[in-house]
């Protein structure tokens, strides 16, 4: 229906992204059933719409969210798939959005929480590799979310967060043989 929608009206900026919405929940349904080709072909169509939206209208701030969370699926892939700088260089075009819709608007905690799960994405590549690099993005993770938490001590998803980012920053600072 998304694609006959856009056909029949092509220049409809909704139409096409809710047919990019489409596009990512069918990438999310591949990848779920372990079909990583698929879900890579779902969210590059996805992606393309995306990046024509915010070439076409690069103030929408709904425009540039949905593309970095395209970049963020696309490296979630690569990491997947075991390649690391690729994921790192989709992670890194899904955190310069995130980080200028963050700075451009702080006191939208979704954008924050973008940000904080950028961060984390990064880290999480990093603590092999870097895990100096990997305590660094952990911990400007749980700042945001610490902030996140202060504005809205009953929201359980930033409790929940915290915890996690301490877990990591704990295992970080474990001994290397466990003990």
């Amino acid at each position: 229906i998304r694609r006959r929608l856009v056909q029949a009206d092509p220049g409809n900026v909704q139409f096409q992204r809710d047919l990019s919405v489409s596009y990512n929940k069918l990438g999310d349904l591949a990848q779920a059933a372990g079909d990583a080709v698929a879900a890579r072909d779902w969210y590059m169509q996805g992606l393309e719409i995306r990046r024509r939206l915010v070439q076409a209208d690069p103030g929408n701030v709904q425009f540039q969210r949905d593309l970095s969370v395209s970049y963020n699926k696309v490296g979630d892939l690569a990491q997947a798939a075991g390649d690391a700088a690729a994921a790192r260089d989709w992670y890194m075009q899904g955190l310069e959005i995130a980080r200028r819709l963050a700075q451009a608007d702080p006191g939208n905690v979704q954008f924050q929480r973008d940000l904080s799960i950028s961060y984390d994405r990064l880290a999480t590549l990093s603590i092999v590799r870097d895990p100096a690099e990997a305590r660094r993005l952990w911990q400007a993770a749980r700042d945001i979310v610490r902030r996140l938490a202060e504005i809205d001590s009953s929201n359980a998803s930033y409790a929940s967060d915290l915890g996690y980012y301490d877990a990591r920053l704990a295992e970080l600072d474990a001994p290397a043989d466990g003990s």
